[in-house]
């Protein structure tokens, strides 16, 4: 069973039922919770494997003993603790580093320590704890040095890997080659600290790369063009101010598996640009153009072209798959949006400007059991 408990008031309540249900309990999301604590014992969770406590900032150690009981992290899947900058070095070390059970094989594989106070210690003891970490979030984590993200080249496993608001400079980058040539997913959002000769290395090296994300990153343009396209399914450049109808060419003719694209705020971007990458990435359902402005009425003639093309005048089925076009902040369209949407089938989110196809279905999975708690 899983388990999301949101901000409740009723707290007694709340710890009565949870209590009752807790040995079924495998997958547990606590937000948003109040810092006090029933005069109660602790919730038990015996079989737990994935738990995640986020948007309360103010929990403390004790506060998060207070409130939970559950195993040692050694025998969880995942452990997200985002923003939980109240956890003392102390608990860290006993709960997430559990040097007293280091016999013992980890099972853990994803950890997310996004804006906490985990220091460069830590992470070395992290990764001798864990070796079988496969996906790992370090956005803004201040208090480790650029050169200890090098033991990361330890986690023979990892595949995924967020970095942002991280600074890191080009000789640590250099000496992390391991990583990157095994990693799956990436995020250097606002990485800072990098040459450009250092993110041309770095971006060389992801041969296994399928989802990037640079939002936000001085790069140039000539390292813009070495980024990997072939096998990439999703790609945000968010913000990245070098790039134009050039890279929106390149990625046009080279990335065919994509499926998003998010090129907002990319304000170099003009009609030709964009239309090259509805015309020829046939697997696109996402397109993001948010802040573009320089987006002409030419942009909108030619997508409602393509909506209209007989299948028999294309080599490749256009548009088969878009569902979300962002076009918000595009002042030159804005007034032609509504008609243009009524005739193509979608739905216009006015408060974004963003349109969404309506007849769109999606092949969604069986959901396991979950149980939402407000």
């Amino acid at each position: 069973m899983q388990i999301v408990v949101n901000e409740s008031r009723d707290l007694v309540a709340l710890h009565r039922l949870v209590q009752q249900i807790g040995p079924f309990v495998h997958h547990l999301c606590f937000r948003c919770l109040a810092q006090d604590m029933p005069n109660a014992s602790p919730l038990v969770f015996p079989n737990i494997k994935t738990l995640a406590i986020s948007g309360i900032g103010k929990w403390t150690s004790s506060v998060f003993r207070a409130w939970l009981d559950i195993p040692p992290s050694h025998k969880l899947r995942s452990f997200d603790i985002s923003g939980m900058k109240g956890l003392k070095t102390s608990f860290m070390d006993e709960f997430l580093l559990n040097a007293s059970s280091e016999t013992s094989q980890s099972t853990l594989q994803h950890v997310n320590l996004a804006w906490t106070l985990f220091d460069s210690n830590q992470l070395s003891r992290l990764v001798a704890r864990h070796p079988n970490i496969a996906h790992l979030d370090l956005t803004r984590n201040q208090l480790i040095l650029g050169s200890e993200y090098v033991k990361l080249n330890q986690l023979s496993q990892l595949c995924s890997l967020v970095l942002e608001d991280t600074l890191v400079d080009d000789d640590v980058v250099q000496d992390m080659e391991e990583t990157w040539t095994s990693l799956e997913r990436l995020s250097l959002t606002r990485l800072t600290g990098l040459s450009n000769d250092g993110i041309s290395f770095l971006l060389s090296k992801l041969q296994c790369i399928k989802w990037l994300a640079l939002d936000d990153t001085n790069i140039h343009l000539t390292s813009l063009l070495r980024i990997p396209f072939r096998h990439l399914n999703h790609l945000s450049l968010q913000g990245c101010i070098a790039v134009n109808n050039q890279v929106m060419d390149t990625i046009a003719q080279e990335a065919t598996e994509l499926t998003r694209l998010n090129v907002s705020f990319c304000t170099q971007i003009t009609d030709v640009g964009a239309v090259q990458c509805l015309v020829r990435l046939s697997k696109l359902s996402i397109l993001e153009l948010d802040g573009c402005y320089k987006l002409t009425h030419f942009f909108l003639q030619s997508v409602k072209a393509l909506f209209t093309m007989a299948p028999s005048n294309q080599a490749k089925p256009c548009l088969k798959y878009l569902s979300i076009l962002d076009i918000t902040y595009s002042p030159k369209i804005i007034h032609q949006l509504k008609t243009f949407a009524d005739e193509q089938g979608f739905g216009v989110h006015h408060k974004w400007t963003v349109m969404s196809r309506t007849d769109q279905e999606l092949s969604v999975g069986e959901e396991p059991s979950v149980c939402v708690i407000s």
